[in-house]
């Protein structure tokens, strides 16, 4: 559901300029207590990972691109009011076909995930309870038949037990706001992907596990750390299920706040021009906290 045409003009400019940003390190050259310091005109934080990976290979690519691409994803959020916990919030994922360069070295892909979420916190003792209550939309730029958009809201329950190796867990459930049926195919208006719910599903399930080890990084003051994130979630019409494997581990030749990332997805909605593609895709590059 959107308002107005529907265009792509503006996507692959500003993917080339967040690209520039990155590789420029305008986002992890903050860490997340001065990216969060009031004192800051327009104070962010990271919201969902930070990643770029450089190497990716989908092992089930078909001939309309390369198996090997890059793949990368810039989530930042921002509380909008001091004394209530409400947040706007941005996710913008993108599929380089880097590798290309018979094609010019395209962007096969980019999705625009913005939202708005409530989210009060509290704590019980050493545990640490959330509850995200939001609503988002999800879109990928196109037209005609390459489209693909939806709108839907959620109820994410959240708990973190630090003191068990860090332990982070969540249950993210959520319905989609529906669209009418399109007509012609091409029809700008009308629903994009009325299978995305039998394929996704209705809620996924996270959880998180980190650690520190005795070595230091090159400051020589912050533990190197490594962290263990498993994400599962099924649709009716997905017969063995999604899931979502990331390892990251910092080195003590990278700075703080750097990860070696290793990223493994199975199953439907690795992105939305294929959602309704069973994408095995493994990968390997940088993560940012």
């Amino acid at each position: 559901m959107r308002i107005g045409p529907k265009t792509k003009s503006w996507g692959p400019p500003v993917v080339k300029v967040l690209w520039l940003v990155w590789l420029l390190g305008m986002v992890p050259v903050f860490p997340r207590q001065a990216l969060a310091e009031p004192g800051l005109v327009f104070p962010l934080e990271p919201y969902k990972d930070n990643y770029l990976l450089f190497y990716t290979w989908d092992h089930t690519a078909g001939a309309d691109r390369m198996a090997q691409e890059a793949v990368f994803q810039i989530s930042l959020k921002k509380r909008a009011r001091d004394d209530f916990p409400l947040y706007l919030a941005y996710t913008q994922k993108s599929f380089w076909q880097v590798y290309d360069d018979h094609h010019s070295r395209p962007f096969r892909e980019t999705n625009y995930n913005p939202e708005v979420f409530v989210e009060p916190a509290w704590e019980d003792g050493t545990i640490g309870w959330s509850l995200r209550l939001g609503v988002e939309h999800e879109s990928n730029g196109q037209s005609g038949d390459q489209s693909r958009s939806w709108n839907r809201y959620y109820v994410w329950p959240q708990m973190a037990v630090p003191d068990w190796w860090g332990l982070t867990t969540s249950l993210k459930v959520w319905n989609r706001f529906q669209e009418e049926k399109k007509k012609p195919p091409a029809d700008s208006f009308g629903d994009d992907n009325p299978r995305i719910l039998d394929l996704l599903g209705y809620a996924e399930w996270r959880i998180s596990l980190e650690g520190t080890s005795g070595q230091s990084d090159n400051t020589g003051d912050a533990p190197l750390g490594h962290r263990l994130d498993v994400m599962v979630r099924k649709g009716a019409q997905d017969p063995h299920g999604t899931w979502q494997v990331d390892y990251r581990f910092n080195m003590p030749t990278l700075n703080r706040g750097m990860y070696v990332h290793l990223q493994y997805f199975e199953g439907y909605g690795n992105s939305l021009i294929d959602f309704d593609k069973r994408i095995k895709r493994a990968g390997i590059g940088f993560s940012f906290r």
